[in-house]
């Protein structure tokens, strides 16, 4: 179940990357990642999904480190 859970997490953020996001000015993460001004803005973004993750472990941790290597932020 765990481990369902998890590829749940993974496949929303993953998708997410090419969601428009209007902190981003309607921009995808993908062409934020691309703009130096808004990439800025989505490491921020990225940086606070990371912390505010269920600190007691019962919901899986979204692939921050595999998002950043998906646009180039690594």
């Amino acid at each position: 179940m765990v481990k369902i859970k998890q590829q749940l997490i993974d496949s929303y953020y993953m998708k997410w990357i090419d969601d428009k996001i209007p902190a981003l000015g309607n921009k995808t993460p993908r062409e934020a990642s691309k703009d130096p001004e808004l990439r800025k803005e989505l490491i921020s973004i990225l940086n606070e999904i990371e912390s505010s993750s269920d600190p007691t472990g019962k919901v899986p941790r979204p692939p921050i480190d595999k998002m950043k290597r998906e646009l180039n932020l690594l």
